[in-house]
Order: C-alpha cells, then structure tokens, then sequence
C-alpha cells in the first residue's frame, strides 16, 4: 500500500511520519528529498541561484532556506518559479526511493504539497494531520522564531486544510497530546494491516 501523508505547516505531519515508520511503513519524506536535491554541487541548487543569485547562499556555499523562505512565502510568483525548479527534480528522486522500498513494506509518501503537487496520484490511501489555526501558529512561532503574521502567511500560502481534509481517505486530528495522536495512527494503521 502507497499512503500520501499530508498537512498544513505545523501540522505535526513530521510526528505522524515517524509513528508510521515505528510501526513498520517506509516513509519517503519530501521535505528531506527537497533538502537533498538542493545540496551543494546539485543541479537544483544551480538552478535556486541561477533564479535568485547568490544571495541565497550561506557563507559555506549551502542554500540559505530562510532567505529563500522570506522571498517565496510572500509572493505568488516567485513561489511558482520555485516550485518549477524543485518539483520535477524531487518527483524523480522521489520515484527513485519509491522502486528501492521493499516491495513487503507499505510506503508513507510524506508531502506537504500532496494534491498541489499531484503526488496523491502516486498513492491509494491520503492522510492528513489537521490541527485547529491558533495551534499551528503556535508551533511554527515556537518552531521558526517568526512572528504571529509571518506564521499567517505561511499557512496560508498552502491549500486551506479544510480542502485537504475534505480529499483525504484518514485525518489524524493533532491538537492533543502525542498520545491521542498516537491511537488515532495506530487505529488508522491496523485498517491499513487488514487489507
């Protein structure tokens, strides 16, 4: 079984991937496949500096992903160029992942884009971690260090979560303890095992 893991940022969607990893899924995770393909002598890398120059890059030559952040999360546009850049190379190392997973293993694709970037077609089940507003600001704040209106902006420059739930197979609902989210993973895994 192929399972598209999503959710808004801040989310918890990471917390969810690691309990499916614990109880046996392979988790591809494309936020790690994004950090991969942009790394130093990487052809997306060239490409991130070829579009914004190098101001993007850290002292040691790695790419600066606040500063990039701050130039994509307010403007459409340049989210969209990004988004060009990066997609295509992680759909291929994501693929690429995928056909070296053991073929005995279920696989959890963990994509905050799931439906924008059409990786819920790759899958049979979609899962969302939802999470009421006030608490996903309060994480990315606690998180990032940002402000209340910048923590906004990032969530909502995304698909509303309200879309993503109303798309998905599951919703892991994240606004209690670990524990609470913990049960409704293991309920939603063993409908997964039974099939």
């Amino acid at each position: 079984m192929r399972i598209g893991l999503t959710g808004t940022i801040g989310s918890g969607k990471s917390l969810v991937a690691d309990m499916l990893e614990d109880l046996g899924a392979v988790v591809i995770d494309t936020d790690q496949v994004a950090r991969d393909v942009v790394m130093p002598g990487t052809p997306g890398l060239r490409a991130i500096v070829d579009a914004w120059g190098e101001q993007v890059l850290q002292p040691d030559g790695t790419l600066d992903r606040q500063k990039l952040a701050d130039i994509v999360f307010v403007d459409d546009a340049q989210r969209q160029k990004l988004n060009g850049i990066l997609h295509p190379l992680i759909g291929q190392e994501t693929a690429r992942r995928m056909a070296s997973a053991p073929p005995d293993r279920h696989i959890v694709l963990a994509v905050p884009l799931l439906f924008e970037s059409g990786f819920d077609k790759l899958v049979q089940s979609t899962w969302t971690v939802a999470a009421d507003e006030e608490i996903l600001v309060q994480r990315i704040i606690a998180r990032d260090g940002v402000s209340e209106e910048h923590a906004l902006q990032r969530i909502r420059s995304q698909m509303p979560q309200k879309d993503k739930i109303e798309r998905s197979n599951v919703v892991i609902y994240n606004n209690g303890s670990i524990e609470d989210t913990r049960r409704q993973v293991r309920k939603a895994w063993s409908e997964i095992e039974k099939l």
